[in-house]
């Protein structure tokens, strides 16, 4: 049996003291939770978070510069580590070539399916070789080959002139998405803005994904947002724009959600009621399943479904349904979805507008629970959620977020945000069971 599941079975008991069921029954679901540590249990010194899945693996990556988690990559910048989280194992994915930690942060990893490839964002000039950009840049590391590549460069192959961050990776991770503030990675980009853009890591050629219908570049850009943009087979891209992108309906000069559909060269309005009238105010942070099946966004609109108080929507692209996520009874707004292939919806609340944010995830069909708990109870934590990228694994065997609650679990006395890694330990059972280990 995998340590992770023997660790989480010390927890799971507990757990359904803090489930919060909105019409089912406790049996319908078992999850409990984790604090991810250093060798021993020590804790970390400083800031974890950006916590990031491989689909098929016990592998999670994630950001911090603490130095006493039983790697020391001799260097006092945010780094990224990988944890086998059967192991716990850990490994320093943001190395320069003699084996060094990047000597800038790095943050917002994320993992092909096999957790062989992660691509990341850095402000390091020590990760690889020559010409170095002004500010971030995406790299991709392959911990097969131990190999760092530079994602974002120029049309030359050289530096690009601005910021890249926000990766996606597919799969394969042969395709890497990512928001670019640079000018010169395309030829012709003339918007002065962010896009939002495609680099084929096998032939090192970079391409728009913020286009329109008809193929042209967003006048306005697209909004940067650090969830998921790419599905795992790099068809499907979703981002927000000010411009007006799709045939129809009109954007009504209002931030929308659009899908890019490589395949097709098509690019849809998904902030879009039953009628297909665009949202009446701005909608944004979308993120799509790695299946591609559905997205998630916020949106402020009042005309996408009757009712509907948590300004979360997920849109299904198989069925064209359109669900508003529920507002939990102690929140007033949410914020940062993210979907698993399955539609199951984690998101963070706060009881009001700024106020501290607590993670929650809906399951069809009207499962809600809080992930963000009070050790055995079911009060929520008493400090906030990092706001950010937060960890889901595509069959909702694994979740993850970054608190820096000290009462979630007990003993918690570093004073930082840690990341707790959630488990639903009837699919990671199931998992073990087919032969996964």
């Amino acid at each position: 049996m995998s340590r992770l599941i023997r660790r989480h079975f010390v927890t799971a008991s507990s757990a359904l003291g803090w489930v919060m069921l909105l019409g089912a029954s406790a049996a319908q679901a078992q999850l409990g939770l984790f604090r991810v540590t250093g060798a021993g249990g020590v804790q970390a010194e400083s800031n974890m978070h950006d916590a990031a899945f491989a689909a098929n693996t016990l592998d999670m990556a994630f950001s911090t510069n603490s130095r006493n988690l039983g790697l020391d990559p001799g260097s006092g910048a945010a780094q990224i580590l990988l944890m086998d989280l059967g192991t716990d194992a850990l490994s320093l994915i943001s190395r320069a070539p003699n084996g060094d930690g990047s000597n800038g942060n790095s943050t917002g990893p994320a993992l092909s399916a096999n957790g062989r490839y992660v691509v990341f964002s850095s402000f390091a000039s020590n990760l690889v070789s020559g010409e170095q950009p002004p500010s971030q840049s995406v790299f991709r590391f392959d911990r097969q080959t131990l190999t760092m590549q530079r994602v974002s460069v120029s049309t030359s192959g050289g530096a690009i002139n601005a910021q890249a961050r926000y990766a996606s990776i597919s799969d394969d991770g042969r395709y890497v998405a990512y928001f670019s503030s640079a000018s010169n990675q395309i030829s012709g980009d003339s918007n002065g803005a962010v896009d939002l853009l495609l680099t084929d890591i096998q032939t090192m050629s970079t391409t728009r994904l913020s286009l329109s219908d008809s193929e042209q570049q967003a006048a306005d850009g697209a909004l940067e947002s650090p969830t998921e943009s790419l599905s795992g087979d790099a068809r499907y891209a979703v981002f927000t724009s000010n411009s007006n992108l799709a045939g129809s309906p009109s954007n009504g000069g209002i931030v929308q959600v659009y899908l890019r559909d490589r395949t097709a060269a098509s690019t849809t309005m998904v902030s879009v009621n039953a009628s297909n009238q665009a949202a009446n105010s701005q909608s944004d942070s979308p993120s799509i399943s790695r299946n591609g099946r559905y997205v998630v966004y916020r949106s402020f609109a009042t005309n996408l479904v009757s009712g509907a108080t948590s300004r979360i929507f997920r849109r299904d692209l198989q069925s064209g349904s359109l669900t508003a996520i529920p507002l939990p009874a102690s929140a007033a707004s949410c914020e940062t979805p993210q979907v698993n292939d399955l539609g199951e919806v984690m998101y963070a609340c706060s009881e009001n507008v700024g106020g501290t944010l607590q993670a929650w995830l809906f399951r069809d069909p009207n499962l809600l629970f809080l992930l963000s708990p009070a050790s055995g109870t079911a009060v929520a934590s008493n400090a906030g959620v990092v706001p950010g990228r937060r960890g889901m694994r595509p069959d909702g065997a694994l979740m993850a977020y970054s608190s820096i609650a000290s009462n979630i679990v007990s003993g918690d006395t570093n004073g930082v945000g840690d990341i707790f890694v959630v488990v639903d330990s009837e699919r990671l059972s199931r998992l073990f069971g087919d032969g996964f280990e």
